[in-house]
C-alpha cells in the first residue's frame, strides 16, 4: 500500500511551482487584487485564519447569526430598497470570456446600487444609524 507520505515529496517535486501558483491564485478567489480582475472561473472560499482554526465554536452560533442577519435585513428593508451588487458586470471580467451581452439595466444597476453593512455583530443602533444617514443623503424621511 501506498501512503501519502511517501508519494507527497515526489508529487512536491513534480508539480511544486504549479502547486504554488494554484494556491496563489486561490487564495483571492482568481481576482488580482490590484486590478480587480477576474483570470478564470472560481470558487469564494475565503476563510480568515480564526474562522479556519475553530469552525466548531463558530458554526454553534450560525442559527442565531442567520436569525440577527434575517433581522437586520428586515429593519434595512422598511426602511430603504437592498439590493447586493457588484463593482461592474461580471462579463466584464475579460479572462473570464463571457462576451458583451447588452444589458443596460445590469450596467446602470452596476453604477448605482450602494452596499449596506451587515455582520453577525451588526447592531440596531449602527442599522438605524445607516438608514438615517442613507435618508438624509438622499433627502427622504
Amino acid at each position: 500500500m501506498i501512503y501519502l507520505r511517501q508519494i507527497l515529496p515526489i508529487f512536491f517535486l513534480l508539480f511544486g511551482i504549479t502547486l504554488i501558483l494554484l494556491v496563489t491564485l486561490l487564495r483571492y478567489n482568481r481576482e488580482d487584487r490590484e486590478t480587480g480582475e477576474y483570470h478564470c472561473h472560481g470558487y469564494t472560499a475565503l476563510l480568515g485564519n480564526l474562522q479556519a482554526a475553530v469552525p466548531d465554536v463558530k458554526l454553534r452560533r450560525l442559527p442565531e447569526w442567520i436569525r440577527h442577519r434575517r433581522h437586520i435585513a428586515e429593519q434595512f428593508r422598511s426602511g430603504l430598497e437592498t439590493l447586493v451588487h457588484w463593482p461592474k458586470p461580471v462579463w466584464e471580467h475579460r479572462a473570464l470570456l463571457l462576451g458583451e451581452p447588452d444589458l443596460p439595466n445590469t450596467r446602470r444597476i452596476c453604477r448605482e446600487v450602494l452596499s449596506l453593512p451587515m455582520s453577525a455583530e451588526t447592531s440596531d443602533a449602527q442599522v438605524d444609524s445607516v438608514v438615517d444617514a442613507v435618508r438624509r443623503l438622499f433627502g427622504t424621511r
